[in-house]
């Protein structure tokens, strides 16, 4: 059975129980299935619900809920299930090693492992693997390539340096200078991107955010490109759900 929408399309309770068995066999059994009554059949894969190990899921709706096929209601239960137990646990031996690259390093703050992570599933083009974000992004390089990626003709690209592919008048970054162009062109890429200026910040807050130093330096350093980095990926988020607003999607979220 293959799901389309969370609405109409779990109403019947079928496809909810056998999720919940994948999950936990143990304690989900399939035998809602074998219940005629769509209402009935939902009340039972509720019941099953509650019955998950170690956490039960919480309770948000009935069976006569659920068997309406309102999106919004099926949507809260399936996401409910999922905080409970989403069964994607890997063994970290299992997970690829990708030429060693760390991709998977648990290391730095929640913000750099997940905007890190992001920028990896953007799957850039001429672009290794970020394991570092700041180190990655301190050539100005990276954040061309996903402005590029994001809104397609936001990065001028013959005033970028080292880009052969993308047209740059300058083959080959030589010195600071060049690094420092590529930035300031990031910079503006990304407040293009945006769609609003970036008051405060600048392409020097880009070329600085791995220089080191004590604390203090350092948390300021890192902060000012996790502040551009966050923009970016909320404008590809509200691009996602179709160019949405954050207004529409608020709206949404309290239908």
């Amino acid at each position: 059975m293959k799901i389309k929408n969370l609405g109409s399309d779990i109403a019947d309770g079928k496809s909810m129980t056998v999720v919940l068995n994948q999950l936990d066999k143990a304690n989900c059994s399939k035998a809602p299935l074998n219940t005629e009554d769509k209402v009935k059949r939902a009340e039972e894969m509720i019941a099953n619900s509650q019955n998950m190990k170690p956490d039960a899921v919480p309770y948000t709706a009935s069976g006569k809920d659920i068997s309406k096929g309102n999106t919004n209601v099926n949507t809260e239960f399936v996401a409910n299930v999922f905080n409970t137990k989403h069964g994607l646990e890997l063994d970290p031996e299992d997970l690829p090693d990708f030429a060693g690259l760390g991709c998977f390093d648990e290391t730095g703050s929640r913000e750099e492992q997940a905007f890190r992570y992001w920028i990896n599933s953007l799957e850039l083009e001429d672009t290794d693997l970020v394991d570092n974000l700041y180190g990655a992004c301190s050539d100005g390089k990276i954040l061309l390539r996903v402005c590029d990626k994001i809104k397609p003709g936001c990065v001028d690209w013959p005033a970028t340096v080292g880009f052969k592919d993308k047209g740059s008048k300058i083959p080959s970054v030589r010195n600071p200078f060049d690094v420092a162009a590529n930035c300031n062109q990031a910079f503006l890429a990304c407040e293009k991107v945006i769609g609003k200026p970036l008051h405060g910040l600048n392409g020097i807050d880009i070329q600085n955010c791995d220089l080191g130093g004590d604390a203090k330096a350092v948390k300021i350093q890192r902060k000012n490109l996790l502040a551009m980095v966050w923009q970016l990926v909320r404008q590809h988020a509200l691009q996602i759900l179709g160019n949405k607003s954050e207004a529409d999607v608020l709206a949404w979220a309290n239908e």
